[in-house]
C-alpha cells in the first residue's frame, strides 16, 4: 500500500493539485524543504516550563530536593541538563519534552555531620537550575533546610514526575489538612506598589497559639521565587500569634484573615511589567514518605502595570508645578489598605527646580523611587481631622545627598499607601484625601556647608507648595481599636 505524501497547503494553493506529485516535489525542493521531514523541535523557553518543587526527609539520613518541569506550551521543545553527576561532567543529551509532559531531577543533601570540623548550617537562600533554558527556582526558606551538612549531589534526570522509591513508615499518620485560601482585593497592581493579599487559614484557633510557617511563591516567565514569610506578617507573643503588618503594626482587618505582603520582583532584579502567579504555602509538618507538607493555596494571577497608563485628575498648576493623587476605587472596608498612586510634574517651571533639597533624604520612606518632599492629608468630609490622625509627611534624614533637578514635561511616578504610614481610618465614614508637594529652587541647603559643630540653619523655604485635587472615599465596616 502506498502512503500519500504530506506537503504544506501552500503548495496545493499554487496550482500543483492538477499537476500531480512531480509538481509538489519540484516545489518542495525549490524551497529547500525535504518532503516528509519534520523540522526539529525548538528550544524551550522559561515561559514554556512550569516548575514544581518538593522537599523530602528521605531514609538513610538524606534530604532530597526534587524539581518537576512540566511543558505548559502547546508544542514540543528541547531542554539541556545543566547539572553534573557526582561531580563528574557528563555530556548529557538534550531532553525532548512534549506538551503536558514532565521531566524531573533531584539533589541530595545530608543533615548528618560527618566532618565535625565543618559545622552544619541552615540554608538561608539557594537557587536550583536543572535545565537550560529553564526557569530559575530561587528559595529563601530556612525552615525547609534547617540543618545541612554537605554539598548538594545532583542525580540524573529522568522522564516523568519524581516518585519516591521508598515505602512510607507504617505508623505514619496520613493527615489531610485543608489548604489555605488566598484572597486578592484587586488583580492589577502598579510597578513599585506594595502588594498586599489576605490569607485565610484552616484552623484559626490553632494558628493563634503558634505562628504558622508561610511560604510565598511568585512565578513569572523568569522562574519561581519561593520565600518564607518569617516574622513579616505574624508576631509570636505570650498571648499567642498575632497578625502583623510590616508597616502599620497590628492587623486591623478581618479576624479570620492574615495580611500577606508579596515581593512581586523576587530576586530576579529590577521590577518588570506583566503577569505574575502568586501561591501561598503553609508548612504542615512531614507527610507520607517523608515529604515536607506544603499546603498550597489557590493560585492568584495578578498583573503588574505601568502607572503612566492611569487616567489622572491633576491639581491646579502653581508656578509651573502640579501634583496628582489617584486611587483604585472610592469605597473601602475598615482595615483594607488604600493604595496611593502619586504623580509629580514640572509643567513649565524651567530646569532649576528640585523635588526636595540635599540633606533631607528620608531613611524610612516605604516605597519611593525619587526623594520627594510630600505629604498626604487625611480628614473627615467636613474638613476636621480625626483625633488619631496626623498629617502624613516625610521626616527624618539620611544625611546630605545631592538631588537631581526635575525634568520638565516628564512626570515622576511613585507608589505608597495609607497602611504603610499607619494612617488607615479605623472607623467607617466619609474621608477626604489630598497630596501636597514642596518644590525647591536650590539643590542643597546651607547645612551641607556649615562649619563643624555649628548649629544647622533653618530649613530652606519651598519655591512653591502644590496640592492635588481632593479625593473622597467611603469606608464601611465595624470600628477597630
Amino acid at each position: 500500500m502506498r502512503h500519500a505524501a504530506i506537503f504544506p497547503a501552500s503548495f496545493i494553493r499554487r496550482g500543483c493539485f492538477a499537476l500531480g506529485l512531480a509538481c509538489l516535489v519540484s516545489q518542495a525542493l525549490s524551497q529547500n524543504v525535504r518532503p516528509g521531514v519534520v523540522p526539529p523541535p525548538r528550544s524551550c523557553t522559561p515561559r514554556d516550563l512550569s516548575p514544581t518543587l518538593r522537599v523530602y526527609r528521605a531514609p538513610n539520613n538524606v534530604q532530597l530536593v526534587t524539581l518537576d518541569y512540566r511543558n505548559i506550551s502547546p508544542t514540543t521543545c528541547i531542554i539541556k541538563p545543566l547539572q553534573v553527576i557526582n561531580h563528574v561532567t557528563n555530556n548529557l543529551p538534550a531532553v525532548t519534552i512534549g506538551p503536558g509532559e514532565i521531566v524531573h531531577s533531584s539533589v541530595r543533601m545530608s543533615p548528618e555531620n560527618t566532618t565535625p570540623s565543618i559545622p552544619c548550617k541552615t540554608i538561608q537562600g539557594t537557587e536550583f537550575v536543572v535545565y537550560q533554558p529553564g526557569p530559575k527556582v530561587s528559595i529563601y526558606a530556612p525552615s525547609l533546610f534547617p540543618n545541612i551538612c554537605s554539598a548538594g549531589q545532583p542525580d540524573e534526570y529522568s522522564p516523568g514526575p519524581f516518585v519516591p522509591s521508598w515505602e512510607a513508615p507504617a505508623e505514619e499518620e496520613q493527615r489531610q489538612p485543608h489548604a489555605p485560601v488566598l484572597i486578592v482585593m484587586k488583580k492589577t497592581f502598579y510597578k513599585n506598589e506594595n502588594v498586599e493579599l489576605h490569607l485565610q487559614l484552616d484552623d484559626q484557633e490553632a494558628a493563634k497559639e503558634k505562628c504558622p510557617v508561610i511560604l510565598v511563591a511568585v512565578q513569572d516567565d523568569r522562574g519561581m521565587y519561593l520565600r518564607e514569610d518569617a516574622n513579616a506578617n505574624f508576631m509570636q507573643t505570650p498571648k499567642g500569634c498575632l497578625a502583623w503588618s510590616r508597616y502599620s503594626g497590628p492587623w486591623r482587618g478581618p479576624a479570620n484573615q492574615y495580611p500577606i505582603e508579596v515581593d512581586i520582583n523576587g530576586e530576579f532584579g529590577r521590577p518588570t511589567l506583566g503577569d505574575r502567579t502568586v501561591t501561598v504555602f503553609e508548612l504542615a509538618g512531614t507527610g507520607p514518605k517523608g515529604e515536607m507538607q506544603l499546603l498550597a493555596s489557590n493560585p492568584v494571577a495578578i498583573d503588574i502595570a505601568d502607572a503612566a497608563s492611569l487616567d489622572r485628575t491633576w491639581g491646579k498648576i502653581d508656578k509651573g508645578m502640579r501634583v496628582d493623587l489617584t486611587l483604585d476605587k472610592s469605597r473601602f472596608t475598615v482595615g483594607e489598605d488604600i493604595p496611593l498612586h502619586l504623580a509629580f510634574e514640572n509643567v513649565s517651571a524651567g530646569p532649576e527646580v528640585y523635588p526636595t533639597y540635599s540633606g533631607a533624604m528620608n531613611c524610612f520612606q516605604p516605597s519611593w523611587a525619587d526623594n520627594i518632599d510630600f505629604r498626604i492629608k487625611v480628614e473627615t468630609a467636613d474638613g476636621s481631622p480625626p483625633l488619631y490622625f496626623e498629617p502624613l509627611m516625610r521626616g527624618g534624614s539620611c544625611g546630605s545627598m545631592m538631588v537631581s533637578p526635575i525634568e520638565q514635561g516628564k512626570p515622576s511616578l511613585a507608589e505608597s499607601s495609607l497602611a504603610s504610614w499607619d494612617q488607615l481610618p479605623r472607623t467607617p465614614g466619609i474621608y477626604k484625601l489630598t497630596a501636597s508637594w514642596n518644590v525647591y529652587t536650590k539643590p542643597e541647603t546651607a547645612a551641607t556647608s556649615a562649619a563643624p559643630g555649628a548649629p544647622p540653619p533653618p530649613p530652606q523655604k519651598p519655591f512653591v507648595t502644590v496640592t492635588s485635587a481632593p479625593v473622597t472615599i467611603w469606608i464601611s465596616g465595624q470600628p477597630v481599636n
